[in-house]
């Protein structure tokens, strides 16, 4: 069977315990793709990824295809052999590694000659690489964040998941994730972008959806929503 790159999610439910917070979501990331999810606060954006990889006790059904498999019958290890990289909300660095040693430790080579290398990481962020030798949890919060993109490039996956990527960035860094996104579509990586920063969003995506109290309401290229206020308001309150 031929490899298909496509991420196809089907009527995905996910449940905290008996509190259901996805109700039959269902949406496309093609190969190459980069895909943005838009909401506010507390309308499950984060439990999507999470449903999405099996992780943070999120209780799932419906259907997660990526590569020809389906994702809700396997570990979040498994699934992330697949070739899936995630970008959490939090970092979740490790207190007894340093930065270098997170990019080391999650260093994958790539098989399609574009490797993200840790050295590579360092050359795109000086910022990180100045501070190589200490502890990642040391850093601040905005270079927390770099680390924990960095530490998903050097996976070299084919497909990302990235939470909330502007939080605590500042806008030239901002400027040079854009470029990274844009370069791995480029080499036939996907991206599925979950962002509350709309000028991000629509920068990086080429498609949107909305979520809204745990359900899609609406879908766009993001070149038709980026101007229409009447929809930022209705849905995102801005």
């Amino acid at each position: 069977m031929k490899q298909n790159d496509n991420l196809e999610i089907t009527g995905l439910q996910a449940f905290y315990g008996k509190s259901q917070v996805l109700r039959d979501i269902s949406l496309h990331v093609d190969g190459g793709e980069k895909v943005a999810i838009l909401g506010r606060n507390g309308m499950g954006k984060t439990t999507l990824l999470k449903a999405m990889l099996g992780i943070g006790g999120v209780r799932r059904s419906g259907s997660v295809i990526y590569r020809n498999t389906e994702l809700t019958k396997k570990q979040p290890s498994d699934i992330a052999r697949l070739g899936i990289g995630y970008v959490p909300q939090g970092w979740l660095l490790f207190t007894s590694l340093t930065v270098e040693e997170h990019l080391i430790m999650a260093y994958r080579p790539s098989k399609d000659g574009n490797d993200w290398t840790p050295e590579r990481v360092f050359d795109t962020f000086p910022e990180i690489a100045q501070r190589r030798k200490i502890s990642g949890t040391s850093l601040s919060g905005g270079e927390q964040q770099i680390l924990a993109i960095g530490r998903t490039l050097v996976t070299n996956p084919q497909l990302i998941l990235m939470d909330e990527p502007s939080e605590g960035i500042s806008t030239k860094v901002l400027d040079r994730i854009t470029e990274i996104c844009d370069e791995l579509a480029k080499n036939k990586k996907s991206l599925l972008l979950v962002e509350q920063n709309l000028r991000l969003a629509v920068t990086i995506a080429t498609r949107i959806y909305i979520l809204v109290n745990g359900q899609i309401v609406y879908q766009s290229t993001a070149a038709d929503f980026k101007d229409d206020k009447q929809k930022h308001a209705q849905y995102l309150g801005i």
